[in-house]
């Protein structure tokens, strides 16, 4: 059947991770090759239920060969409180309003990327339509259910392992402790990933128990015997008392933050060792994709603009460890993706001695 999609509109939702602006490439490249426009949508379904829809054709320089390397979005990126204006509609009243718009600017289907936050709202939104919509998933935590990785998330390890080795160096140059706190919100795949490639000491996250003494134990020895350590710590890590850190914005939001600095004023005061810690922050988030993520936003962005092709609807694309699929937004409805005991990074780095917390298969190495 010859698809009679003529212009696709897309959008860049939720925080930003490499990888976006090669996807953008891939969408408008690939959507030419059909004889299809594409038209940015930088605020997302918010500037959509405006009276002036906000969007922007793009053009031959988003195609670019430079914007496989550029980091960051073109089209921008936008959070949960920028739907503020949306809360006092019913999401079937959005949904009349973005079709309205939609209309106005030949839309036939949309594509957007985003975390599991940004797409329970577009496609509960989008479901009351029958426009086309194709999800493409991207965080740096890797948290969205139903794909092994997420656009982004490889590129984030990498920046932040490469951090982890360069902190490493001055922790044995001048016999500390460091303690590195990465992102990753309530998921811990971003630490245990960077910290498992890095070679960390210990890796502590927020959905693994920990035993305060054996962690510090665990310091101690590492430290008497290579007079040195560095240890990994999610944003959301419990502390030893049992809270979860959390700091406020300049402009008075809270968020995970400060974790990093209580484990290290905890350890300094359980051994007496000198201890630093180090937040790796937005550099995380950024620069030019790794080149997993560079195929993965070619392979995601292309089977983006077949599906909408044959019309279909409210699904997202994924990654299975082989190849790409495309799945119904239904079927993670209610699922949530964390690290679990059972993963497989988890089990290699108690096998590789790093402290991560207490599981079956760290309880059973120490018998």
């Amino acid at each position: 059947m010859k698809s009679t999609i003529k212009r696709i509109g897309l959008i860049t939702s939720g925080g930003d991770c490499p990888g976006l602006n090669a996807l953008i490439r891939t969408v408008v490249q690939s959507a030419a090759q059909k004889n299809i426009d594409v038209i940015g949508l930088p605020h997302g379904i918010p500037g959509l239920i405006q009276d002036h829809p906000q969007a922007l054709a793009l053009d031959a320089s988003y195609a670019s060969a430079q914007m496989i390397q550029r980091g960051g979005s073109r089209l921008g990126g936008f959070i949960r409180k920028i739907y503020a204006p949306l809360d006092a509609l019913t999401e079937q009243e959005i949904a009349e309003r973005v079709v309205s718009s939609l209309k106005v600017l030949g839309i036939d289907g949309l594509i957007a990327t985003g975390g599991d936050g940004s797409f329970a709202i577009i496609s509960g939104i989008l479901q009351h339509t029958d426009v086309p919509f194709v999800g493409i998933p991207k965080t740096i935590d890797n948290d969205v259910p139903g794909t092994v990785y997420a656009l982004g998330f490889q590129s984030a390890v990498s920046n932040a392992a490469d951090a982890l080795m360069k902190v490493a160096d001055t922790a044995e140059t001048h016999q500390r402790i460091i303690v590195v706190e990465t992102m990753g919100r309530e998921a811990g795949f971003l630490p245990l990933h960077a910290g498992l490639a890095a070679g960390a000491d210990a890796i502590l996250l927020p959905e693994i128990p920990y035993d305060a003494n054996d962690f510090i134990t665990h310091i101690r020895t590492i430290y008497a015997a290579q007079k040195y350590a560095v240890v990994v710590v999610s944003e959301s890590a419990k502390l030893p008392a049992g809270e979860v850190s959390s700091i406020n914005t300049p402009d008075g939001q809270a968020r995970f933050g400060g974790s990093g600095e209580k484990f290290a004023h905890y350890i300094h005061a359980c051994t007496g060792i000198n201890t630093r810690h180090c937040v790796l922050g937005h550099i995380q988030r950024g620069g030019a994709p790794n080149a997993f993520d560079s195929v993965l936003a070619a392979s995601f962005g292309t089977q983006a603009v077949k599906s909408l092709c044959v019309h279909q609807k409210n699904v997202f694309v994924s990654w299975n460890g082989y190849s790409v699929d495309v799945k119904d937004f239904t079927s993670i409805t209610g699922q949530i993706k964390r690290v679990l005991p059972t993963t497989l990074e988890l089990r290699a780095a108690n096998s590789l001695g790093i402290y991560c917390g207490t599981t079956i298969e760290s309880t059973a190495q120490e018998r």
